[in-house]
């Protein structure tokens, strides 16, 4: 991840297949929730107005599409603008920006409005498991904890909104982004059916500094803390003496330690290799991992961007090459490098993909940074997506993912009982033994040191 000559940035960003609520709609049931802002002032009303010119802008010359999927792009910003002079807040002008790039249905282009002069932790992480939203962790001495919530609890709703696959990007964005919340409320139904409200409130830290968004050292900053949440230290596990696992949750990783990985491996007989809840990352990090499990030099996919096409392959590592079985396990949350990694394992039949169809968020984009102001500088910046990746067999993956050869996802009672069926089911199939219980405990969840 790095700034280039544009001050634009190459982003990887879990997404949603498409958008059936959206942020607006999104928007009404949350403000029933908070008492009356703070009027919109007039200063207030004309930087957002600037903000939403600069965004068409940054779309205008810089989107992949020519024909911006049909979305009237003049059309779409004229009315964001019309509803900007009627705003009754600034949170619902800078909404409005947001709800213009909306239009497009587009997994990686989208407005980041002006940071706030703090972070929240909020001490759970939930996730898409099948077609339901689940606790996946909850923090130790976290308010989360104190109030109850449990992993493995069925999330009904989040401030009255109804997670499903097409809109907890959304949410995830609206709440925590567009909009951060101090706290959420929460209705869950347990194991046992039993369906309850808590009020989960986060832990606010104030930051020292004002957030640039065409700062490598920002974006350096964004990286080392994705990659701790991801669990990016990627980790192995040798079951017996012929198969090694991987947790790979990560394609942040530079060439030599992809070397060093398959290095690693090159005596086992059979590789679990775990992308579950793997966001991508570096292109050059997918081609050398592809380059050291094929025999042959293979094409990975074509980039298409507005003028030009890019074909990409991976060329074979030669004798330094892990040949033997491949199993590869993917979630909804395993998005961008990894999903194209397990198609081309797909496409190749070099090995089986066990797991939840995948994020479906593969296009290539970069953010625009923009700065206002002298002795108060507001900072902002929209991602543009500038290209889509295809697959060799002249498909894209975005809004659909991978199915996988054969799927299968936890339960809320395996959540709860700590249990991961699906590994134990992939050590399995590779002819080692290992119970679902001790497939969970060999990579706990690690939490961002806060």
């Amino acid at each position: 991840m790095s700034i280039d000559k544009e001050k634009s940035v190459q982003l990887e960003m879990n997404t949603p297949r498409s958008y059936i609520l959206t942020l607006l709609f999104l928007f009404v049931a949350l403000f029933q929730l908070h008492a009356q802002e703070n009027p919109i002032q007039t200063g207030e009303r004309d930087l957002a107005q600037t903000m939403l010119a600069d965004v068409q802008r940054d779309l205008t010359d810089n989107y992949y599409d020519p024909k911006f999927h049909d979305m009237d792009v003049k059309g779409r910003f004229k009315e964001a603008d019309d509803r900007i002079k009627k705003a009754t807040s600034l949170n619902q002008a800078l909404g409005t920006i947001a709800w213009a790039l909306e239009g497009l249905h587009d997994s990686h282009t989208f407005f980041l409005p002006p940071p706030r002069p703090f972070r929240l932790f909020y001490g759970w992480t939930m996730q898409m498991i099948g077609e339901k939203c689940y606790v996946t962790d909850v923090e130790p001495r976290s308010d989360a904890e104190k109030k109850g919530v449990k992993q493995g609890d069925e999330i009904e709703r989040i401030n009255r909104i109804a997670p499903t696959r097409d809109n907890l990007w959304s949410l995830n964005y609206l709440l925590r982004t567009l909009r951060p919340q101090p706290g959420f409320e929460l209705v869950l139904r347990g194991v046992n059916g039993e369906e309850r409200t808590i009020g989960v409130a986060a832990k606010i830290e104030q930051t020292r500094h004002v957030t640039d968004y065409g700062s490598a050292d920002y974006w350096n900053e964004v990286r080392e803390s994705q990659s701790a949440r991801a669990l990016s230290r990627r980790r192995s596990q040798a079951v017996g003496p012929d198969l090694i696992i991987w947790k790979f949750p990560s394609f942040m990783l530079n060439e030599q330690g992809v070397d060093e990985m398959i290095g690693d491996s090159k005596n086992y007989k059979v590789m679990v290799l775990d992308l579950r809840g793997n966001s991508g990352g570096s292109i050059l990090a997918l081609l050398r991992l592809v380059g050291g499990l094929f025999e042959n030099d293979v094409k990975v996919g074509e980039v298409r961007m507005r003028k030009k096409a890019d074909t990409k392959y991976a060329k074979s590592r030669g004798d330094k090459l892990f040949v033997g079985r491949l199993i590869v396990l993917v979630d909804g949350e395993s998005a961008s490098a990894s999903e194209i990694f397990a198609r081309e394992v797909q496409l190749e039949k070099r090995g089986i993909i066990i797991g939840d169809r995948t994020a479906g968020k593969v296009m290539e984009a970069r953010v625009y940074p923009h700065q206002l102001g002298i002795d108060r500088v507001v900072n902002y910046a929209s991602y543009i997506s500038v290209a889509d990746w295809i697959m060799p067999d002249g498909k894209s993956l975005e809004n659909t993912g991978v199915i996988p050869d054969e799927e299968m996802v936890p339960t809320g009672l395996d959540l709860v009982n700590r249990r991961d069926p699906v590994l134990a089911h992939a050590v399995s199939l590779g002819g080692g033994q290992l119970s679902a219980e001790d497939a969970y405990n060999l990579f706990p969840h690690e939490w961002l040191n806060h």
